[in-house]
């Protein structure tokens, strides 16, 4: 799963966009073998909980800005 995580952010970076934004327009409602509607589906609002409480919207988007040693 990190893996994938790291290759979404770094797809994000490439396209200049929000890695947040990225996850958010590929999220899908349905299983996709028969497209069936997941019965709970909340990592979308998972994301903007995180996103909130850690200040999402006001940190620099720069990769390994965020770091402590800053890269």
């Amino acid at each position: 799963m990190f893996a994938l995580e790291s290759a979404m952010d770094e797809l994000a970076v490439q396209l200049n966009m929000d890695p947040i934004e990225l996850r958010r327009i590929n999220d899908t409602t349905k299983e996709p073998i028969e497209g069936k509607p997941y019965t709970s589906r909340s990592l979308m609002a998972c994301y903007d909980a995180g996103a909130q409480a850690f200040g999402w919207a006001q940190r620099n988007p720069a990769p390994k800005s965020m770091s402590e040693d800053n890269g």
